[in-house]
């Protein structure tokens, strides 16, 4: 039996080495991890990662796997059981390429008979963290889609907002060419829209450059403005604490072609977490410069986790500039008893059709280090729907994490079926009942479907009609209390 399986995987290999030369080593259909990362960090730390990835077909799904550098190496096999979820750390992966130290952007590809017709999604996620030696580990997740959806294209703009209350952080920034050759403009930005530097920046065919603290010496609120010349770039924000930690948390990408009149901050919080911690938000609003004539305001609505009555205020900001709120439930809310919940944004002046870009991050600050989860916010459109299944890859609960989860659905009263793809198959699917504008918290929200340990499984979202759910999810563990943030994934993304 193993002889067979060596001659099958062997056989495997040759196919994608065949298919390789045939074939550019990307195409806008094929899944594109960001890096996986083995390698030293600033201040000490040791950066690791791990790829998390969903079967949501009833038959096995083999993925072709190849790092994108200058000078490609031969591909390799990924194999998925049907209705399952794997694990694959990056010494694992790394090692199918020779490498045991790296950075590398990783693309995977259906072969074989998993490139059919109408492929199932396949939800995946990042996870990358800096482990201390018997402490526990800080990390964050990044989405795995489509090279087609996640790259910005030319002419398009993009907003990478940072600030911190206690400029304790650094803001690396990373730019990748999978295509072709593409080139850019890096404006950094003070909070108020004045011009700073400008960067510019070529690069060649599947070239990656980290750019690290690239806002050294910029005023608080300072932001970057991403202009994609030629080509097709793909871009990541990460926000890294200057602590004994180093943890990191995603910055968000937003593209300004993305600004609404309305957003949903799917999780806020001022309140006391496990084993001492204490979270708390803040929020990120950033405006595009000569849209409106008047000063613009954001009706700012709190809805309590308790069912209170909802609460708003208004916050101003200027044209083309960045308002960061920190500590909003404290600073916005001071009255609200119960400080958990989510936030509404809107413009307050709908009538005048401007628009506005959001991002929130919630922190825990103990005297080690601070730890944080980014926020990413809905814009209309993106909540999940009947329409609009959604899935969340990374769910683990062990001794050494938990993951929790706040949906709040802003539609109509309904159910929502939730199935967990755990490593050896599927859950039986549980309902829940929600009603409209109702917030529930799901703590260790895998003991909802098994007692086991669980080292890597996928939550699978399907509500019925005429509900409009958001979710916040964190990986949260046990020993720092490092929450990192776990994407929710669209499944109607997810195929090529």
């Amino acid at each position: 039996m193993e002889h067979r399986f060596r001659a099958f995987l062997f056989a495997l290999l040759a196919t994608c080495s065949s298919l390789q030369a045939q074939s550019p080593a990307v195409d806008e259909g094929d899944s594109l991890v960001p890096a996986i990362v083995e390698a030293p960090g600033k201040n000490g730390a040791h950066y690791s990662s791990q790829l998390v990835a969903a079967n949501t077909g009833d038959s096995e799904l083999v993925l072709e796997g190849l790092f994108l550098e200058p000078e490609l190496k031969e591909p390799f096999p990924l194999t998925i059981p049907p209705r399952s979820t794997r694990l694959f750390s990056s010494e694992e992966l790394l090692a199918l390429s020779g490498y045991s130290s790296a950075a590398l952007p990783l693309r995977l590809r259906r072969a074989g008979s998993s490139r059919q017709d109408t492929p199932t999604p396949i939800p995946m996620t990042l996870h990358v963290f800096n482990r201390l030696e018997d402490a526990g580990t800080y990390g964050l997740s990044f989405p795995v889609e489509t090279a087609r959806t996640s790259v910005l294209t030319q002419g398009e703009t993009a907003y990478i907002l940072s600030g911190s209350l206690e400029h304790s952080e650094r803001l690396n920034v990373s730019l990748f060419a999978p295509f072709a050759a593409a080139a850019a403009r890096l404006d950094i930005m003070s909070a108020f829209g004045v011009p700073i530097r400008v960067i510019p920046l070529e690069l060649t065919p599947r070239e990656r450059v980290q750019i690290n603290d690239i806002l050294a010496g910029a005023e608080l609120g300072s932001r970057v403005h991403i202009t994609v010349l030629s080509g097709k770039i793909q871009v990541f924000g990460t926000m890294v604490s200057n602590s004994g930690t180093n943890d990191p948390y995603r910055a968000a990408v937003l593209k300004t072609s993305s600004v609404e009149q309305r957003w949903i901050v799917p999780a806020v919080a001022e309140t006391a977490g496990l084993h001492g911690s204490f979270f708390s938000s803040d929020l990120y609003l950033a405006t595009l410069p000569n849209t409106h004539d008047r000063e613009p305001l954001v009706r700012v609505t709190f809805r309590s986790r308790d069912g209170s009555p909802p609460v708003s205020k208004i916050v101003k900001t200027l044209m083309g500039s960045t308002r960061i709120v920190f500590h909003v439930l404290s600073e916005l809310f001071p009255e609200a008893a119960e400080k958990s919940g989510i936030l509404e944004l809107a413009s307050d002046d709908i009538s005048s059709q401007w628009k506005f870009l959001a991002f929130s991050v919630t922190r825990n600050r103990p005297e080690e280090g601070s730890s944080s989860q980014d926020q990413p916010c809905f814009r209309p459109g993106e909540e999940i729907t009947r329409e609009q299944n959604g899935a969340i890859a990374g769910i683990v609960e062990n001794d050494g994490f938990r993951t929790n989860a706040l949906l709040y659905n802003a539609g109509t009263a309904g159910t929502l079926e939730l199935t967990l793809l755990l490593e050896n198959g599927p859950t039986a699917p549980i309902t829940i009942s929600m009603a409209e504008k109702e917030i529930r918290q799901l703590n260790s929200l895998a003991r909802v479907f098994t007692e086991g340990p669980v080292n890597a499984a996928t939550l699978l979202l399907s509500p019925s009609a005429g509900m409009e759910l958001t979710v916040s999810a964190a990986r949260v563990d046990n020993r720092t209390n490092d929450p990192a943030g776990l994407p929710v994934l669209l499944m109607k993304t997810l195929t090529p």
